[in-house]
């Protein structure tokens, strides 16, 4: 599966030039991902943008790295700054978080084995929710939190997306989807019998959108 990185947000771009401006203008990005939590496809979006270049160093003993390097004020960087603003992260929706998918991964996969029964499979939640959560050692607690986590839209969208993989859907591999409404766009794209678990609004809004196209007259005759 392609990795397929999420867009620049406005909020992730600021935690990133902040980070820079606190150092003097330029970091190591070693340094930058550990301390400041920044991602290293932001650092290149943020390049691809022009809001920043990257260099490599070599120092006089040890490997060479990689800094991170804001413009200076008198460089004239208006040719490569962006004129549309960065979409903001409230706008994208929560990303579905690593945990997540590994939850709805062991979901999905279910429990087969002498734990179940002999000859037999369930799909618990605890159990998924202990394996996605390794620090989780009591049923109890497991039951309790994977209840919660069901109900989440993100997480509901995440079973629906690992479960359209067991079905084998084509080119299914090619997308890597971060949001809710992205896994259920693309599976509606795909065609997939799991679109069908997406929420009403969004059912909705497919619908709509089909009445349109069909409304909107051919270009050409």
């Amino acid at each position: 599966m392609s990795f397929h990185p999420p867009p620049l947000t406005r909020e992730r771009l600021s935690i990133l030039l902040r980070a820079l401006s606190r150092r003097g203008g330029e970091m190591k990005m070693r340094d930058l991902t550990r301390l400041n939590g920044v991602d290293w496809w932001e650092i290149d979006q943020a390049e691809e943008l022009g809001f920043l270049t990257t260099e490599k160093r070599k120092p006089p003993t040890g490997r060479p790295s990689e800094w991170a390097i804001l413009p200076t004020v008198g460089e004239n960087v208006s040719r490569n700054r962006p004129t549309k603003p960065l979409p903001s992260r409230d706008l994208l929706g929560r990303r579905i978080s690593s945990r997540e998918w590994d939850f709805a991964f062991w979901y999905a996969l279910g429990d087969f084995g002498p734990d179940t029964g002999p000859f037999d499979f369930k799909r618990r939640g605890w159990s998924a929710y202990m394996k996605a959560y390794s620090s989780c050692h009591s049923k109890a607690a497991a039951r309790s939190s994977a209840s919660r986590l069901l109900k989440r839209p993100e997480v509901k969208a995440a079973v629906a997306w690992q479960f359209a993989k067991l079905d084998r859907l084509p080119e299914i591999h090619r997308f890597y989807p971060w949001t809710a409404p992205e896994v259920w766009d693309t599976l509606h794209r795909l065609d997939s019998q799991r679109a069908r678990w997406a929420p009403r609004h969004i059912r909705e809004r497919w619908i709509l959108a089909g009445l349109r196209a069909k409304e909107t007259p051919p270009i050409f005759e």
